[in-house]
């Protein structure tokens, strides 16, 4: 499967990048994603990714398709061949 993670604000400054793609098996996780990112961009450890537990630190997440926000028990779900993730900080203030 392809899935194409774009990354927007933090994201982007950390990896100075805006998107990639990454070629996962069917069945991967989201979770899975997030760890291969963290190997592909090892700035995004301890930033926004804890390795260790395969979590998100904070307010990041995945917006999926930029529609919906996967939430944390969502991870272990699998996304479809072609999915668009967008890989961002989510801050409220007021």
């Amino acid at each position: 499967m392809e899935i194409t993670v774009e990354f927007v604000g933090v994201a982007r400054v950390l990896t100075k990048t805006s998107k990639t793609v990454f070629h996962v098996s069917e069945g991967s996780s989201y979770q899975d994603i997030l760890r291969k990112l963290g190997n592909e961009y090892p700035v995004l450890v301890d930033q926004m990714i804890d390795m260790e537990n395969g979590v998100f630190i904070g307010s990041n997440m995945f917006s999926k398709d930029g529609k919906k926000m996967i939430r944390p028990n969502e991870m272990k779900g699998s996304p479809k061949d072609g999915e668009h993730l967008i890989l961002m900080s989510v801050l409220a203030g007021g």
